[in-house]
């Protein structure tokens, strides 16, 4: 499998996490934390694999000032948003995390959408080894 279809796999497995997660927070579900927590977990994987093995042939190519460090600016802004969310469901404050959680998800989409239209089909044209991926959408456990 190539690494365009093995991380947009990803993509929609996390995309279906957090829809788990919205839902059991705007439904006040007692698991919405664990919910989140899944999610989290997920997109971090998702993110480590991509920074460990997908980047740096990219960067190899490229240097360091290509698409990859555009790439891992936005993990880290997400990673900021995803505890921000984390926090606000740890404090009771449903409303509050489920606007969090909406901003996060359309900097997540149009994130998705560069890696899948312009990072991914990069890496499969410098035949980049998919096979070494071990992403979260391959076991799906939750």
């Amino acid at each position: 499998m190539s690494v365009s279809v093995i991380m947009t796999d990803d993509h929609r497995y996390c995309d279906e996490l957090f829809a788990r997660a919205e839902r059991a927070l705007s439904e006040g579900a007692a698991d919405a934390s664990e919910a989140w927590k899944l999610f989290e977990e997920a997109v971090l994987t998702h993110f480590g694999q991509e920074e460990e093995k997908l980047f740096a042939p990219l960067e190899a190519q490229m240097g360091e000032g290509g698409p990859p460090a555009v790439m891992r600016q936005e993990h880290a802004m997400m990673r900021d948003m995803m505890k921000d969310v984390r926090a606000r469901i740890e404090a009771g404050e449903r409303d509050s995390a489920l606007d969090a959680a909406d901003g996060l998800m359309a900097m997540i989409q149009q994130h998705n959408m560069k890696e899948e239209h312009v990072l991914y089909p990069m890496l499969d044209r410098m035949g980049a080894d998919a096979g070494s991926l071990a992403v979260v959408s391959q076991s799906k456990e939750a």
